[in-house]
């Protein structure tokens, strides 16, 4: 009875040492479980701050980019210069061409220019995208050309800067101003023609109609 009763207790103790490994490894485990769900948590908020930094840095540097993007491409021919010994002591620009893109929220433009020596020849040509419609033109010239969705306008910034002096609506010629004919010139109708006639002693002449 006194053996039973012994084994009895050899077994409970040994149960209940199981019994505390099991209980120190669950805790161990928790602890460790709960180390990692801490450092998942800091790294979670980690990341959050980063992201909202880049956030925010990116948004300052969207909101400082400038308003008007533009690209450049530039050609230049030189010639060397020489002494009387042949010696190379300079260069000179014969020749430049140009071509600049820009953009901006309301407008596409491309400009191109071209100039020969000392710039004797300059030619400053553009062509301009916008709500507008398309606009050609040349920069010094008070021409320009703007081809709309509803008319094709003849401007002369010169004559008036208000409307355009001519301008096609479908088949319609329109001429907001009066119509003036430049000396030497004519002016056609369906199937007739006014003709200038040259005048005598000073005097102008008379105007022909003409069919044609």
């Amino acid at each position: 009875m006194a053996l039973l009763d012994q084994r009895n207790d050899n077994t409970i103790k040994y149960l209940v040492d199981a019994l505390n490994k099991d209980v120190l490894r669950v805790n161990t485990l928790a602890t460790r479980s709960g180390l990692a769900a801490l450092e998942a948590q800091e790294g979670v908020e980690n990341a959050l701050t980063v992201i909202g930094t880049v956030y925010e840095n990116l948004g300052g540097l969207i909101e400082a980019l400038p308003d008007r993007l533009s690209s450049r491409y530039r050609a230049e021919w030189l010639a060397d210069i020489e002494n009387g010994d042949g010696e190379v002591v300079g260069t000179k620009s014969l020749y430049t061409a140009q071509s600049e893109l820009s953009q901006t929220a309301s407008a596409i433009r491309t400009d191109f220019e071209q100039a020969d020596t000392d710039y004797q020849n300059y030619v400053h040509t553009y062509i301009q995208f916008d709500a507008n419609g398309i606009t050609l033109g040349e920069i010094g010239s008070p021409l320009k050309l703007v081809i709309t969705n509803e008319r094709i306008e003849i401007w002369n910034m010169d004559f008036s800067q208000d409307e355009p002096i001519t301008y096609w609506d479908t088949h319609i010629l329109h001429t907001p101003k009066a119509l003036e004919v430049p000396t030497g010139g004519n002016f056609t109708i369906g199937q007739f023609r006014w003709v200038p006639r040259s005048g005598q002693n000073g005097q102008p002449g008379n105007l022909s109609l003409v069919k044609v």
